[in-house]
């Protein structure tokens, strides 16, 4: 059952984040979501400035996008310009929770059909959030999006590495 539309805070915030993601799988039909489709391992490096590490990151054929590299995020956000060179079509409002001082904050849901790190590492399908970032950054990425990998992050070597974890072969 559907909540009271005329309720407001987390139970509409979560009610419209469902029909966001419904919205998304519809569009994506038999496509796979947030597939890694080249995943060779390999080190990229990282901009940081008074502690925070940034990456440069491919979207949408667009190179060398500037995105906050979030070891606390569990998603991807794209800002506004971004959004518009890459002609992303937005598909519902979707709530982000925990956005530092804000406790929630609302941004259309997107779909990228593509991002690449490097040369070696190419994802399809990554659901992103079309949000204003603080800075002059494009967006903002955790590592959660490079599940098949063990990452480890030197802010004193300014790099990033991308390991294929014990056990596994990479495709």
């Amino acid at each position: 059952a559907r909540p009271n539309p005329a309720a407001v805070g987390e139970d509409e915030s979560m009610v419209r984040n469902v029909e966001a993601n419904i919205a998304m799988l519809e569009m994506l039909g038999d496509r796979p979501l947030s597939v890694i489709e080249r995943k060779q391992p390999g080190v990229v490096p990282l901009q940081v400035l008074r502690g925070q590490a940034y990456m440069k990151l491919t979207v949408m054929g667009l190179k060398n996008q500037r995105f906050v590299f979030d070891t606390g995020a569990t998603s991807v956000t794209v800002s506004p310009r971004l959004a518009a060179r890459a002609k992303l079509t937005p598909i519902k409002p979707f709530t982000i929770a925990g956005t530092g001082a804000r406790r929630t904050e609302t941004g259309d849901l997107v779909l990228l059909e593509e991002v690449a790190v490097g040369e070696g590492i190419l994802l399809r399908n990554v659901p992103a959030t079309i949000r204003e970032p603080a800075g002059p950054e494009e967006g903002l990425v955790g590592p959660a999006l490079f599940y098949v990998f063990d990452i480890t992050v030197d802010l004193k070597r300014r790099t990033l590495s991308f390991e294929t974890p014990a056990g596994s072969r990479p495709a």
